[in-house]
């Protein structure tokens, strides 16, 4: 989990066409219950064509009502390609923390786009969650 500015993004990933929705879809979603913002998925692995969408979390301090309010809560913000999953705060961390398979197999790639949430309660409860798996990192070099 890396976090770096928009700015060194757009240089990262010069070759894809489209970061100008997500730059849209994180000045326009409404921040105010918002604790953080992972991209994930194609992007932040370098594993992206042209045509690929953009996956974000967005992890929110707030209960959902119902189903379309989990999912309007960001997908509102949203040109189309960026694709948001809504998760509250609470089932991020029980999920971190329990080693949610989704989460652990998101986080070591993703990258912050935004965060209101210190970094260092994040990576406990990551560390956390390997301990309760016995999750070891295995270097590929």
């Amino acid at each position: 989990m890396q976090e770096i500015s928009l700015d060194l993004l757009k240089k990262r990933l010069k070759r894809y066409p489209h970061l100008d929705e997500l730059e849209r879809f994180l000045d326009r979603i409404e921040k105010t219950n918002l604790k953080l913002i992972l991209l994930f998925g194609s992007l932040p692995k370098g594993r992206y064509t042209q045509h690929s969408d953009m996956d974000v979390l967005c992890v929110f301090d707030r209960r959902f009502q119902d189903m379309t309010d989990r999912f309007m809560s960001s997908y509102a913000f949203s040109d189309g390609l960026v694709r948001p999953k809504n998760i509250t705060l609470e089932e991020f961390k029980e999920g971190l923390i329990s080693g949610n398979s989704f989460l652990h197999s998101i986080i070591p790639d993703s990258i912050i786009l935004y965060r209101n949430l210190p970094k260092d309660e994040i990576n406990h409860w990551i560390e956390q969650g390997k301990k309760n798996l016995n999750i070891r990192t295995i270097s590929p070099y």
